[in-house]
């Protein structure tokens, strides 16, 4: 019996339809995971973000796009500001999320997990979450999206409602947040970070741009205010380099600023180991702004730690034409039986100790029917030749005008003479340099702050920018602080 001769073409053929099936299996995977992706992606956008958050939240922050804005501010100067000076805020963070997740954060995986837009809400001690994420957190959570209620996944409760996730270590919070209706902040760019205050309609909204800037713009609701007519400010030249400048065409907004800042002051003070030093700060500021003038332009020069406690130097000018003959806060200096009379560049004023040298109102006439004052005598001394520049015709109630370099360098001194005092609780100079001092060089690194006030249907329209140091729109070209 003759065997039936070999043929070398069944491999060949066995081998094409092998490539056949891998070349399909390929396909069809391609396929899949371009269908997974687009599915993924379609669950991560939409026209609008329908947040929830409770109906007496006190705050609330929304970022359109949280990636974009994480890589923006990683190559942003203030970015770099931070990795220079203070690398420690960034490596707690990470590795704080590292321990939460067990997955060290990084923009991609943000992304891929959580998606783009978030929004973080605040209710007394309470914070929630929301997200739009995609397909991958949907499957780790088994299906929640299905569901109308609260659970508990990982120690956070949640929610789902619109392709909207919802997460809080509070059940209180999500169950409010779930049945309040959708808050929306829209009309924003991706990079854009939005801070809301809902109770009392007041509205930020901040870019970090390409030009090394940081721009801001929003409205501040005052409640209960009449807004004058017409607004004046006078702009002084102020020569050295103050800390902060500040220009106010409104008494009450004066009063509700001083106010504000009074209570900053106490709560910053609230844990010192000596007595309230702020105390007879608080009643000379009292004292000298009780007077009915007009709003003053002011200008703070740092603080004195000669005396047992800090004075601020400060200088002021008034506009007193409605006061053609003499300024009424002058008038009443002048009845103080301490005061004198005392010459400065060649003009005769009122010199009125309050608490020894430390704190002396200096009180000085100028042309126009204003009034200069200090308080303190080297600081007359320096500003008593000040230009005023009148700018009746502008529309802004407000302008701030803060020299980050020179505020960080006089926080900086302030904290190291209270920290030698021992009047900073569990921290000496080791403990300073290592959690205080680094973010005052972050501070002193951002520029000069700018920012206009203009009244507009009972809110004050806030403008500003932080110029950082080495664009080139900067005309003064501030330095770095060297804290």
């Amino acid at each position: 019996m003759n065997a039936a001769p070999f043929r070398g073409g069944n491999g060949r053929g066995r081998f094409c339809r092998l490539w056949v099936v891998l070349a399909g299996m390929a396909a069809l995977f391609l396929a899949g995971g371009v269908f997974l992706y687009r599915a993924d992606q379609n669950l991560k956008r939409g026209d609008s973000f329908p947040g929830m958050l409770p109906e007496d939240a006190d705050w609330a922050v929304f970022v359109p796009d949280f990636t974009a804005t994480w890589r923006r501010f990683e190559a942003h100067p203030v970015g770099g500001l931070l990795r220079e000076y203070y690398p420690r805020a960034q490596s707690e963070a990470v590795l704080a999320a590292r321990l939460a997740t067990g997955v060290r954060p990084t923009p991609g995986r943000w992304s891929a997990w959580l998606g783009r837009p978030v929004m973080l809400g605040w209710r007394g001690g309470e914070w929630g979450a929301c997200l739009r994420p995609g397909l991958l957190l949907r499957a780790a959570l088994r299906g929640a999206e299905v569901l109308d209620d609260a659970y508990s996944v990982f120690g956070l409760h949640h929610a789902w409602r619109n392709g909207i996730l919802l997460v809080s270590p509070s059940l209180d919070y999500v169950q409010d947040a779930f049945n309040a209706p959708a808050f929306h902040l829209g009309g924003v760019k991706d990079t854009d970070i939005c801070w809301s205050d809902p109770k009392r309609d007041r509205y930020f909204r901040i870019n970090m741009d390409n030009s090394g800037r940081v721009q801001c713009v929003g409205h501040y609701r005052l409640n209960n205010h009449t807004f004058p007519d017409e607004t004046s400010l006078i702009m002084p030249d102020w020569p050295g380099t103050p800390a902060v400048q500040l220009t106010i065409s409104d008494n009450a907004l004066l009063h509700l600023l001083s106010s504000a800042c009074v209570g900053i002051a106490r709560n910053a003070f609230s844990g010192l180991t000596v007595a309230d030093p702020i105390s007879p700060m608080i009643k000379s500021w009292e004292t000298i702004f009780s007077i009915p003038d007009n709003p003053p332009a002011l200008a703070w020069y740092g603080l004195s730690w000669n005396g047992a406690v800090p004075f601020p130097q400060i200088a002021a000018v008034w506009d007193t034409k409605d006061y053609p003959d003499i300024s009424p806060l002058f008038l009443a200096a002048r009845q103080d039986p301490v005061a004198r009379p005392f010459i400065w560049d060649g003009k005769e004023g009122l010199l009125l100790p309050m608490f020894g040298p430390e704190l002396t109102l200096c009180l000085l006439p100028m042309e126009q029917n204003r009034l200069l004052m200090t308080t303190r005598e080297s600081v007359m001394e320096q500003v008593s030749k000040v230009t005023v520049r009148d700018s009746s015709d502008t529309e802004d109630c407000i302008f701030l005008c803060v020299n980050s370099a020179s505020l960080a360098n006089e926080l900086a001194a302030g904290f190291r003479r209270a920290a030698s005092l021992g009047w900073i609780p569990n921290m000496d100079e080791r403990d300073l340099e290592r959690d205080i001092l680094p973010m005052l060089r972050v501070l002193g690194g951002l520029g000069t702050l700018r920012v206009h006030g203009t009244f507009q249907h009972g809110k004050i329209v806030q403008t500003g920018a932080i110029l950082i140091e080495g664009t080139l729109e900067l005309e003064d070209a501030p330095g770095k602080g060297k804290s």
